[in-house]
């Protein structure tokens, strides 16, 4: 589910924002680093649930500081914008789900 879950945060991410992956750390967080075109960096991060939606709330409301506390770190180490993007990612069944994203601007 997590798996999927990424795969959906990619494609919103490159669909949405433009951007294309510079790197997928491994075991490491965010889950995905991208480049838009404008040249902002932007840290993705991916949730995903088969449960309610409140739980996934739950789980973006805790998410979200952490985010933005990185983001807020990482852009004093570039001169480039650094952007956070959370998307949580709720499977409703075997062929609908919801998408939730939250931007970080810093």
């Amino acid at each position: 589910m997590a798996g999927i879950g990424e795969g959906v945060s990619g494609f919103l991410a490159q669909r949405l924002y433009r951007c294309r992956k510079l790197a997928r750390p491994i075991q490491d967080y965010p889950d995905i680093v991208m480049v838009a075109l404008d040249g902002a960096i932007y840290l993705v991060e991916s949730k995903a649930s088969t449960g309610s939606p409140e739980a996934l709330q739950r789980t973006i409301d805790e998410e979200v500081i952490r985010l933005a506390s990185y983001t807020s770190a990482c852009s004093e180490l570039n001169t480039r914008h650094i952007r956070g993007l959370l998307v949580a990612t709720a499977f409703l069944s075997n062929d609908q789900y919801q998408a939730y994203l939250t931007e970080i601007l810093v």
